[in-house]
């Protein structure tokens, strides 16, 4: 790609908070931005902004009992625009985001604080997966008063890992020759504090992924797991890629499996500090951004490989190949680090995203059309 087409990273808003802001998230289909976060008296907030014309106002400001540490949008059955908000207390809350004034479903099973909700990404949505500092990844149907899956550490260990993030993958609805209905994937991804990262089958009800260390079926990467993101949630899976405390990112191919190896994966060191995250860009699954603890956005394209396998003679079996990547630009963004981020789907190339100097910040990337 000529330098000319180089995408182009511009600031269009940058609004300052007196308050911690720990999670920020578009309003599908308007131009409206959730951000929450925790008070000086550890209260928590929910404020809604929206952006017109290049003005950037606060247009709802709600106060919460206990701070709020993740948020990620709930397509609920009711068919109305709901969020998940994960509390410093444990709780799951469900605010109508019509009425912040008080949530309409609230459940607290978590010890901690809960570092990391997800959803299914598409409507008539039940589930509700959380991960927590308790070290345990709890699966909530809102339909009950209980979690109907909870995942616990090892309770005769020496050391209880932080569950630091989790994420929902390969959910589509699989088509059954034996019946009319179709069966519903869905997979969950835990990364852990110790560098653990563990791979749940929900249909099948087990850990599915096994790698470096073969009397445990998980892979560990040796450094903190910051993030997870699936390039696609709704889709059959085909990569994951992992952020670390070290700068480290590891992009694993899901789409091939080896009884042998588990899943092929390759290491890449992008920064020397944390990598705080690397959402997707949802028009292109193979552009993503990478979040510094530095400050700096770096825009990568993932290349895919020739073949996404080869096949072992001596083993019989096939083993997965990983692409390269290409770095299209980089910008210093901040003095603080990136700590949330998230693509607008409706407008290629806007984003918004927060940093520990209290500030939220809208940019424009242009030209990923050309990618």
């Amino acid at each position: 790609m000529h330098i000319q087409n180089k995408p182009q990273i511009i600031e269009h808003i940058n609004y300052s908070l007196d308050n911690t802001i720990y999670d920020v998230k578009w309003v599908d289909g308007k131009s409206n931005i959730i951000a929450v976060g925790e008070l000086l008296d550890k209260k928590g907030y929910i404020n809604i902004y929206n952006l017109n014309k290049g003005n950037f106002t606060c247009i709802s400001n709600n106060r919460t009992d206990k701070g709020i540490k993740t948020i990620c949008p709930f397509y609920s059955h009711s068919g109305s625009y709901t969020i998940a908000c994960g509390s410093f207390d444990g709780s799951i809350l469900l605010y109508d985001i019509n009425n912040l004034s008080e949530p309409y479903y609230s459940i607290k099973k978590h010890s901690k604080l809960i570092n990391k909700i997800d959803c299914k990404s598409y409507k008539n949505n039940n589930i509700i997966v959380s991960a927590s500092r308790d070290g345990s990844v709890k699966i909530f149907d809102i339909r009950t008063n209980h979690e109907v899956v909870s995942l616990e550490p090892p309770k005769n260990s020496d050391y209880m890992p932080d569950c630091w993030c989790v994420a929902t993958g390969n959910n589509y609805i699989e088509e059954n020759s034996y019946c009319e209905t179709g069966q519903e994937n869905l997979n969950i991804c835990a990364g852990y504090d110790n560098g653990d990262i563990k791979f749940f089958d929900i249909k099948m009800m087990l850990i599915e992924h096994e790698v470096l260390r073969k009397e445990l079926k998980f892979a560990n990467v040796n450094n903190g797991v910051c993030s997870i993101n699936y390039d696609r949630k709704d889709t059959k899976r085909n990569k994951l890629i992992c952020s670390t405390l070290e700068g480290n990112i590891y992009i694993f191919n899901l789409d091939v499996y080896s009884e042998d190896s588990g899943f092929a994966y390759s290491k890449d060191q992008i920064i020397s500090g944390t990598c705080w995250g690397t959402p997707f860009l949802p028009q292109n699954r193979d552009i993503f951004a990478t979040l510094g603890g530095d400050g700096n956005l770096i825009l990568y394209k993932y290349i895919n490989p020739e073949k996404n396998y080869v096949f072992d003679e001596l083993k019989g079996c096939k083993r997965g190949i990983i692409g390269e990547l290409e770095k299209l630009n980089y910008q210093n963004v901040s003095t603080q680090p990136i700590i949330s981020f998230d693509w607008n789907k409706d407008k290629l190339g806007l984003c918004v995203f927060a940093s520990l100097d209290q500030t939220i910040r809208i940019y424009i990337i242009t030209k990923l059309n050309l990618y």
